[in-house]
């Protein structure tokens, strides 16, 4: 175990906390240019690490392995973000996430709890914010801070019709650079905010009420709701069923339960005639247009079984692909297929990409049944969409929400 000082405590979560923010500044995918915006971030967490350390434990901490490893990983990556090409933005997107990884894997039960504790803080003020958005069927201003422009006159702002409104109603964002990820963000602060219940009950230091986690499930919910993502939706409904169904995690929410169950049904009756517009928008392509991006990864994976197209090559893979089969496309169609499975296996083959997938599952349902049954929630969204790994703060999100889970205490009080 590492331990930490208060001052790097508090700079890894407001580097975890700050780094949608800055995230959505770069490209909508992989960050191919302005690597030292992103680099930036593992570079300040290091040099927090070292110098907010006490001074008579920085030889100690130096000489961890985990602290090595990210001092030799910025160092050899700043030299790669120099060439800025695609394959070394992947390599400092991994990198970073298993910079994040290891601290946070490190740390011990109480610094573990400060910083969920922080990170659902940070997730529910990103969730209100699309909520705004949503109220006023526009964006904030706060461009400086990575927010997009949202108006109904805009291209590419994700809006559907509906006989509720004179034109289109815009969804939800908050600081991300799309309604998808806003409802990832949300969906994931929910799976967390159970865990945390059960773990600061009685605590000295951490005091939530019953009524302070019923309005974080509900803000979360409600944030979910108001970005319309199909997946989203469908996972908040898992959410609810594994919640209501599952003994351990009715035992934490026993007192609040029944008014969580009443407040979905009521964001379910008022926003479902918005759900049914969004559903039927005849002038929504989506579902055509990822069936057939699938299609492509497909035909990819085909072509490239065994090893893949390489780490943050399918875009220029895909281009190649429809060039070379005289398909037409339309530019914004190039684009990482909205699928992490058919992801992982186009860009790293059946080798590399189903190994890494058969072993994280083997893992979960060898050791940790539960933590798998908790993130079922997410699974629509891992299987219909693409952020959780190409967005760096997505992949360091999910890898947090999984290792929560599998330290949880619902597991111990399942098998008494």
């Amino acid at each position: 175990m590492i331990t930490l000082s208060p001052l790097l405590l508090f700079s890894l979560v407001a580097a975890l906390g700050l780094l949608p923010l800055q995230n959505t500044t770069l490209p909508f995918f992989l960050p191919v240019s302005r690597l030292w915006n992103d680099l930036g971030w593992l570079l300040l967490l290091v040099l927090v690490f070292i110098f907010g350390a006490r001074l008579k434990t920085i030889g100690r901490d130096m000489s961890n392995w985990s602290v090595r490893v990210v001092v030799l990983g910025i160092l050899f990556f700043l030299l790669l973000s120099i060439a800025g090409h695609g394959t070394s933005a992947f390599l400092l997107h991994a990198t970073e996430v298993i910079a994040f990884g290891v601290l946070f894997i490190n740390l011990v039960p109480t610094q573990r709890i400060i910083l969920v504790t922080t990170l659902i803080g940070v997730l529910s003020i990103f969730a209100q914010w699309g909520v705004g958005q949503f109220i006023v069927q526009h964006d904030f201003n706060f461009q400086h801070l990575g927010e997009s422009q949202l108006t109904s006159a805009l291209p590419g702002v994700a809006k559907f019709a509906s006989s509720y409104s004179d034109g289109k109603l815009i969804r939800g964002y908050g600081p991300y650079p799309h309604a998808n990820p806003y409802s990832g963000a949300a969906l994931s602060g929910l799976i967390l905010v159970p865990w945390l219940l059960s773990h600061v009950r009685g605590s000295k230091d951490v005091s939530l009420t019953s009524a302070t986690g019923l309005s974080l499930i509900m803000m979360f919910a409600l944030a979910v709701a108001v970005s319309f993502s199909r997946a989203g939706i469908l996972g908040l409904f898992l959410w609810l069923v594994i919640t209501a169904t599952l003994r351990q995690t009715r035992e934490v929410l026993q007192k609040i339960l029944g008014s969580i169950v009443v407040a979905f049904l009521a964001i379910a009756l008022v926003f479902s005639p918005l759900f049914v517009s969004r559903i039927s928008d005849s002038e929504d392509k989506a579902v055509s247009d990822r069936s057939l991006g699938l299609v492509w990864s497909l035909n990819i994976i085909r072509e490239h079984p065994f090893w893949g197209v390489g780490p943050g090559q399918y875009r220029s893979a895909l281009k190649e692909y429809l060039d070379s089969h005289d398909e037409s496309y339309m530019s914004w169609q190039i684009a990482p297929v909205h699928s992490v499975p058919f992801l992982l296996l186009s860009e790293h083959g059946l080798i590399l990409g189903g190994a890494l997938i058969l072993i994280i599952l083997s893992w979960f349902i060898a050791r940790h049944r539960s933590a798998l049954l908790f993130m079922a929630p997410l699974l629509p969204l891992l299987l219909l969409d693409h952020f959780y790994y190409t967005q760096t703060f997505f992949l360091i999100l999910l890898l947090i929400v999984a290792h929560t889970m599998s330290h949880t205490r619902f597991q111990l009080e399942g098998r008494r």
